[in-house]
């Protein structure tokens, strides 16, 4: 599964002193006006555990789509096809990299959701 972190996870993060446990990087990244999408993110860190570093915080985020793709499919309806979800994403202004994501979708497929999407994006 890859798993990315994305520039607004770092962005949320830059200043904050490590190791840390949950409660210490949300609110850190609360006090950054961190999107929504990163706290969500954050929020699937476990409690009672100390992140010694970035790494360990990317990786236990468990985040399986960047977030600049997450934010640019916010709106989409579903099902849509391949076809459907680059002319959207394009639509939106999607970055290169959230692009280059969505073209490696398989085609022949219809997505119902944006997790659908992000899981068929890192199992290709």
């Amino acid at each position: 599964m890859a798993i990315y972190c994305s520039r607004d996870v770092f962005e949320a993060l830059e200043g904050l002193t490590l190791p840390a446990d949950k409660q210490k990087i949300i609110s850190h990244a609360s006090a950054q006006d961190a999107p929504e999408a990163v706290i969500i993110a954050l929020n699937r860190l476990q409690e009672g555990v100390r992140y010694q570093n970035m790494d360990e915080v990317c990786e236990n985020t468990s985040i399986v789509c960047s977030l600049e793709v997450y934010s640019v499919l916010q709106g989409l309806e579903y099902p849509a096809d391949k076809n459907a979800i680059l002319a959207y994403a394009e639509s939106r202004r999607a970055t290169e990299m959230a692009m280059e994501d969505l073209k490696r979708l398989p085609r022949g497929h219809k997505y119902g959701s944006i997790g659908e999407i992000c899981s068929n994006i890192s199992s290709s």
